[in-house]
């Protein structure tokens, strides 16, 4: 290992956990101010405190070679000047809030934290150069596990590695723990002792298997997230600083102390993955399909066959699990013209030649690239995972406004939710403005895979649906309001009936002769009082009628 970690990783894998936390009576500022002040979490923001200058560090130059000041200015000149503060934070005053704020975990600096991924015999050690968590103003928040391979090559492996290394929790209960499509546990060492934690998935199918039946025994907790991610954003440095409490259990939600949590997005983390290597040879199964021909060939619209390239289905096979992190030989889409179609429209095809040697991907699970040039390595791991991390929280985003939109609508039968209904358009326009940006740079590979991005996750489709929802909700509170507003003008009616029947009795001897029914005589003899108070007994009698006919009406549309 020491003699690899001084060059370029075989791969580099950003393992992102988008996750919803509970946003209700907690502010924004709370949860940042929590990091900020618990002694572990450093700030993180791209460039601290000063917009107008890149600070130097004794880590300007990394052990690989790599000029952290450099990518921290091309990365800042590389997106536009409206889209920065959604990226890289940096404001916080009195007239501008800040939309999204950086850490990085402080207790793996200058120690050999591992990311350990075990499946039956293999074991894949890989080195935890860094710990991101990024919280947005949305109630949404991505934690990144930044890991480095410098002991595997092989398509296999890095296949195992995006696959198994992304697992935080079971999507369901198999019968087999050595089931192909679960990893046996997941290892976060943050240095060479005992400051570690790990999520055993095999224990627990075993477990949960062996008690089957038993009551009150092994239970699955539908809401699990793997312990080791919620032992990293409870991790503090001194236990007396450590006033919140992430949760995945819904027993506390909406308790003081407690964050409540839960995936925004899927039962796995997305991964990105770059590969330091010439996608021709990197892809070569041994099978006669030059990866070039192939890949050009879907790119022209054309269908593969067996005369352009042969013995060609293995190689797409493989092709089909690296895009869409499958295990080896795990291919979950066995029909062929789908699967081309599939592969067709996830590669992106600007540097497919056999000069460049680079492959790009892109599909809900992962972000890959296959490339031996430096320069797009780089550009992968700042650049693109920018744009990568602003997608996620636009997506996670929408997803939180949305079971916001959901608790909405079960609370309808309240008095006024058009307060509450309008404070969640405001939050969604609030995220058009500043976070949902339909352009990110000027550059056209940026424009290109951003739009990419985008459309893998239906960004543009579900904010407008949500949007639908919310209008729809708006106009049901709406029509509940006038609904109201018509019942209280019954009642005011009523109310003006009720005061103007006296004065009506008191003008009743008055009246033209004609207009008069029968003898009035009794009238006539009345005094002033009492003809105010037969007009107040029949104004009564005239108000509970009414107020009889609209408890019938109510409960009639029950």
């Amino acid at each position: 290992m020491g003699q690899g970690e001084n060059k370029m990783a075989y791969s580099y894998h950003n393992f992102i956990f988008p996750f919803i936390w509970q946003l209700n009576k907690e502010k924004f500022d709370d949860i940042r101010n929590f990091f900020k002040n618990n002694g572990v979490w450093v700030d993180d923001d791209l460039i601290e405190n000063e917009w107008s200058q890149i600070k130097t560090s004794n880590h300007s130059i990394r052990a690989d070679g790599l000029n952290v000041n450099k990518l921290k200015y091309a990365t800042y000149q590389y997106f536009k000047p409206a889209v920065r503060d959604a990226i890289f934070g940096g404001h916080n005053t009195d007239n501008q809030k800040e939309i999204v704020q950086s850490f990085s975990f402080n207790p793996i600096k200058e120690k050999n934290a591992r990311y350990i991924i075990k499946k039956n015999d293999n074991e894949y050690n890989l080195k935890l150069a860094d710990i991101k968590l990024r919280l947005y103003n949305t109630g949404v928040g991505l934690l990144v596990f930044v890991c480095e391979n410098f002991q595997c090559k092989h398509l296999d492996d890095i296949k195992c590695i995006n696959e198994y290394g992304r697992h935080i929790t079971l999507p369901f209960i198999p019968d087999d723990a050595n089931n192909s499509i679960f990893v046996d546990s997941i290892r976060v060492k943050l240095d060479q002792k005992e400051d570690e934690t790990e999520e055993n998935f095999r224990a627990n199918i075993e477990a949960f298997n062996k008690s089957e039946g038993e009551e009150g025994k092994n239970n699955p907790n539908p809401n699990h997230i793997a312990d080791f991610i919620k032992k990293i954003l409870n991790y503090a440095a001194e236990a007396d600083k450590k006033t919140w409490t992430f949760t995945t259990n819904k027993e506390n939600k909406n308790q003081k102390g407690y964050w409540y949590i839960e995936p925004a997005l899927d039962d796995r983390m997305f991964v990105m993955c770059v590969v330091n290597e010439d996608y021709q040879i990197f892809f070569n199964t041994g099978g006669r399909c030059s990866p070039f021909e192939y890949i050009n060939a879907l790119g022209l619209g054309r269908v593969c066959s067996e005369e352009k390239c042969p013995d060609y289905e293995n190689f797409e096979k493989s092709l089909y699990e690296f895009i869409f992190c499958d295990p080896p030989e795990g291919c979950s889409c066995s029909f062929r013209p789908m699967r081309q179609q599939l592969i067709k429209d996830h590669v992106y095809y600007r540097w497919i030649s056999q000069a460049y040697g680079t492959f790009y991907s892109v599909a809900a699970q992962a972000f890959t690239c296959v490339t031996n040039w430096d320069v797009g390595i780089n550009y992968f791991r700042t650049e693109y995972y920018e744009m990568v991390c602003l997608v996620l929280a636009q997506r996670a985003s929408i997803r939180a406004m949305q079971n916001e939109a959901s608790e909405l609508s079960v609370q309808m039968d309240k008095d006024d939710q058009r307060k509450e209904i309008a404070n969640l358009q405001e939050k969604l326009i609030m995220f058009q403005n500043q976070i949902n940006h339909y352009e990110v740079s000027s550059q056209e590979q940026a424009i290109e895979l951003y739009d990419m991005i985008r459309e893998i996750f239906l960004v543009n489709k579900y904010t407008g649906m949500l949007q639908e929802q919310l209008d729809g909700l708006y106009n049901v509170a709406n029509i509940r309001q006038n609904v109201k507003f018509s019942k209280m003008g019954w009642f005011i009616a009523v109310v003006a009936l009720f005061f103007a029947l006296p004065s009506f009795i008191n003008d009743f001897a008055a009246f033209p002769e004609e207009w008069k029914m029968g003898d009035n005589s009794l009238v006539e003899y009345l005094s002033i009082s009492e003809k105010y108070w037969i007009g107040i007994i029949v104004g009564k009698f005239v108000l509970l009628f009414l107020v009889i006919a609209i408890a019938i009406w109510n409960y009639k549309k029950k």
